[in-house]
């Protein structure tokens, strides 16, 4: 009986540990107007400033169009960890929300691209 409660133990050290050990990153949002209407940008930034995740929800914008622009910025944006990313042809109005409300999310979290 010890041993199986050692073993409990020595198990629940190490997943808190585990747990412990996540990624701290906090989320900040913006919204600029598109074409159709707002684009909300989320980025997600580490403890320590770097650029982790970003995401757009551009559910007013065209989706072909607009739509399909906005997750091609948002991940030149991620893979670049750069906001001097191009606009797409034919979705320019939405290309620049995005890159106005990613800016301003990384603005509010303190971090600056460039």
């Amino acid at each position: 009986m010890k041993k199986i409660s050692s073993i409990v133990l020595a198990v629940s050290l190490a997943a808190v540990a585990f747990v412990g050990c996540g990624s701290k990153s906090t989320a900040y949002k913006a919204t600029a107007e598109g074409f159709g209407g707002d684009v909300t940008v989320e980025v997600k930034v580490s403890k320590d400033g770097e650029l982790e995740e970003v995401n757009v929800d551009a559910s007013s914008e065209t989706p072909d169009i607009g739509g399909a622009a906005a997750d091609e910025i948002v991940k030149a944006i991620a893979e670049s960890k750069s906001l001097s990313v191009d606009t797409v042809t034919g979705a320019t109005v939405t290309s620049e929300a995005v890159i106005k409300a990613a800016g301003d999310a990384l603005a509010e979290a303190g971090v600056e691209l460039n």
